[in-house]
């Protein structure tokens, strides 16, 4: 009863009481949250950036010389193609190769998520806000958010 928690001593606050798990907590969030300007992005400025879908593939296309890329549709962009992380990985590496990024090609979730993170840390040491998630590229909702990450990396790079 009396025992001690990693969470702030004797008895203390464990935020993962109740079968709640870090992923969960970490996830809800931006997820759980309703407001228009999350993470600082209002509707408009994700409904801009869905709007210069073309754009992004076709940079990334052409930074990476895959024409499977430039023939992809936006539904298929997010959720096929940039779900495993390694196109971003590879696109970060083509403009930086000084910082190149290591990547595993996989079909596992754990495998997606730790390229993903190994480019999302590479952009944030750059100075580019890294402010999308896994689920982002896998929910058609919220694909503004991966490319706005992207438009800003493109634009340190110009």
């Amino acid at each position: 009863m009396g025992g001690v928690s990693a969470f702030g001593g004797v008895g203390g606050f464990n935020p993962f009481a109740n079968g709640a798990s870090p992923t969960n907590v970490l996830l809800k969030s931006r997820s759980s949250v309703t407001n228009s300007s999350v993470g600082g992005l209002s509707e408009t400025d994700l409904t801009e950036a869905c709007g210069k879908f073309e754009e992004i593939r076709d940079w990334i296309a052409e930074s990476l010389g895959d024409e499977m890329i430039k023939n992809s549709t936006s539904d298929s962009f997010c959720s096929e193609l940039l779900k495993d992380g390694s196109v971003l990985c590879r696109l970060f590496s083509a403009l930086y190769p000084a910082q190149a990024i290591k990547y595993k090609p996989g079909k596992f979730l754990f495998i997606h998520k730790e390229n993903l993170s190994n480019y999302l840390k590479a952009c944030s040491g750059l100075g580019v806000s890294a402010l999308f998630e896994y689920e982002d590229l896998m929910d058609d909702k919220r694909h503004g958010y991966v490319y706005h990450q992207l438009l800003s990396l493109k634009k340190l790079k110009e």
